[in-house]
């Protein structure tokens, strides 16, 4: 409904969640260690980090912080934010590249549930879209 092409990204096989979802236009399931090589460059991506734990964000995270995307976010709490960054920072990523990192993900509008949740992370990447 925002313009965007939506692609969804797995690596869970038999996901009721995902195999029901009808607003993505694509749906892959893949190895997160090779997200690197499917998530494309340039001015029209935009990357949210959502996985089932802190060990696939930050694998996912550690892939894409570098590369050249219009948005990156990743979804957490302060603390695993801090967490993931402290550990990708021990591996050699630079801080200055995860400050580019939108996380904790969204507009801060208090969001108290999953749909509020939601419309906070769209909103920030239509702001992002639209400056």
């Amino acid at each position: 409904m925002l313009d965007f092409k939506v692609v969804i990204l797995d690596d869970r096989k038999d996901l009721s969640t995902f195999e029901n979802n009808q607003f993505a236009h694509q749906k892959k399931i893949i190895d997160f260690k090779k997200i690197d090589g499917i998530v494309p460059e340039g001015n029209n991506s935009y990357a949210v980090i959502m996985t089932v734990g802190h060990k696939s964000d930050a694998t996912v995270l550690k892939q894409l912080v570098g590369k050249n995307l219009k948005y990156l976010g990743m979804i957490g709490s302060k603390n695993k934010v801090k967490n993931i960054y402290d550990s990708l920072i021990a591996e050699g990523i630079a801080m200055c590249e995860l400050e580019k990192v939108d996380s904790p993900i969204g507009l801060s509008i208090q969001s108290k549930t999953i749909a509020e949740i939601a419309v906070s992370i769209a909103a920030k990447i239509v702001q992002v879209r639209n400056s």
